[in-house]
């Protein structure tokens, strides 16, 4: 694998391991009742505060699996090219 390569694995290694530290699958917490209704929060402020902490995990994730996803498909492009050069790849060999 040439170095193209090699920076997209470790690129791919240390996105996997972000999702992981993140639980890998998302649990979404249930939020009791509407603002106003008896809560298991102190407050309206805590309420927001959890809210806003789910929807910042959520996003992360998200990013991360779209990085994820692109950095494997980045991967099997650089693998399967050095595999089946292309025509002027060919061209220049001979």
């Amino acid at each position: 694998m040439n170095n193209a390569g090699t920076r997209i694995e470790r690129d791919l290694d240390v996105a996997l391991s972000r999702l992981r530290q993140l639980g890998g699958a998302v649990v979404v917490m249930e939020l009791p009742g509407t603002l106003g209704d008896s809560s298991a929060f102190a407050d309206e402020v805590d309420q927001i505060q959890a809210t806003a902490s789910r929807d910042v995990g959520l996003a992360t994730r998200e990013l991360l699996l779209g990085r994820v996803n692109r950095l494997s498909a980045a991967l099997e492009r650089v693998n399967h090219s050095s595999l089946f050069p292309s025509e002027e790849d060919r061209d220049a060999m001979r």
